[in-house]
């Protein structure tokens, strides 16, 4: 029996990864039901009962909490090489590749070095893949930078080494190229998540019953995140931070004047989004406000993206809230923070109805928000044939994936 070790941010209650995992699995099992999946999560045991593959940690005891004191303590090269160590030296992690036979890293935003722990952390296992031997497979990854030094090195002399790249956007293929990689090895697909399916309408609605929300009233489902949080990534990133809740607060108490119905807050990574969206309406005192709801249930993406299929409009920040929306063929609003989110939006043609986070306050939120609603019959036919497009280029990563199995051949084309 042969076995595939998948390498990526899962295990962590994010929504976007979970996603990504989920039509992975889904679609290896439904073209080789024959074969052994095997999954590095940092919660094993969730995983498994989730997904019905084995599962082992991705890290080493304690390398977590070291790189958390590291980098407070802005020890950051050290940091780095824990990130390597921890995720090549533990026995587990060294038998488990031993035994695969093909080692996939991804899919989601995995290589960058804009952060200088980033490509240590993932492609210390890929080194460790090639070095043995394995058939690598880089699956459905983003690519937002890559001009370190560092970055560069790692590029040619690891990710060079892999057998197939496959990118979600054709902005990440010209970065991998112009940091060093072979061109003839990376095909451009798209994101795992756009095949994701909901759950069906009895359970969705039933979801929202027990969380106390009406499915036929007006609904707008809000995901959000706590942004510069990092002084990693940010320079004066407390009055940025502080800055930004503000305009939070303001968007919101003005979203609740401006539009009938209810605001749904559905938190995309659960342990950072949910005590940010919990501490914004403490300070308001919206919290019993009942006409606000904050998504308690960790769901699943099937459940999460059956819930946006119940949401009149959606305001998204997340890359994956924009992709479930569209999946989910209901109208948003994104607030693009990132190159990652601007690729998608450039990628079904939806630049129109989005507004860089520079831009964000309550008028302009509440002004985009109302040209979605007026524009809704247009959005849905537009959002029902883009992702048609997109959902039929994302089946490329198995196909990729099937001619790896059967060394065969590949050409780019």
């Amino acid at each position: 029996m042969k076995t595939i070790l998948i390498s990526g941010f899962y295990g962590n209650m994010n929504i976007g990864d979970e996603s990504i995992l989920e039509v992975m699995v889904k679609e290896i099992k439904e073209n080789h039901p024959q074969i052994k999946i095997l999954v590095f999560s940092d919660n094993p045991k969730e995983t498994k009962a989730r997904y019905g593959v084995d599962s082992v940690n991705s890290w080493a005891l304690g390398t977590s909490l070291l790189s958390s004191i590291l980098s407070k303590l802005r020890l950051s090269f050290i940091e780095t090489i824990i990130w390597w160590l921890g995720g090549t030296l533990d026995p587990r992690i060294i038998r488990e590749i031993i035994r695969c036979d093909v080692f996939i890293l991804g899919g989601g935003g995995l290589l960058s070095d804009e952060v200088s722990r980033t490509l240590p952390r993932w492609l210390g296992k890929v080194c460790l893949a090639n070095f043995l031997r394995k058939k690598v497979m880089i699956y459905a990854v983003g690519v937002i930078n890559l001009t370190t030094s560092m970055g560069k090195f790692l590029s040619k002399s690891i990710i060079n080494k892999v057998d197939l790249i496959t990118v979600r956007d054709i902005e990440s293929k010209k970065t991998l190229v112009l940091a060093g990689v072979d061109e003839d090895k990376i095909f451009i697909t798209a994101d795992p998540a756009v095949n994701l399916e909901a759950v069906q309408e009895t359970n969705r609605k039933e979801i929202l019953k027990n969380e106390g929300i009406k499915c036929k009233q007006f609904n707008i489902g809000i995901c959000i995140s706590p942004f510069y949080f990092s002084r990693e990534r940010w320079k004066n990133w407390k009055p940025k931070y502080r800055q930004y809740t503000e305009v939070w607060e303001q968007n919101i108490d003005k979203l609740l004047k401006c539009f009938e119905g209810d605001l749904v807050f559905i938190p995309m990574q659960y342990t950072s989004d949910y005590p940010f969206i919990t501490d914004l309406l403490k300070k308001n005192n919206l919290k019993g406000n009942k006409r606000i709801h904050i998504l308690r249930g960790m769901y699943t993406p099937n459940e999460v993206l059956g819930i946006y299929s119940e949401m009149d409009v959606i305001i998204g920040m997340r890359l994956h809230s924009m992709i479930l929306s569209s999946v989910a063929n209901t109208p948003f609003v994104a607030i693009s923070y990132s190159p990652k989110t601007k690729r998608f939006l450039n990628k079904i043609c939806y630049e129109r109805y989005s507004m860089n986070i520079k831009n964000l306050n309550s008028d302009n939120i509440c002004n985009l928000v109302r040209v979605v609603i007026d524009q809704k019959r247009y959005i849905k036919e537009h959002l029902k044939n883009q992702i048609m497009i997109v959902q039929e280029r994302e089946h490329d990563n198995i196909k990729f994936l099937n001619q790896i199995l059967e060394d065969g051949f590949y050409e780019n084309g």
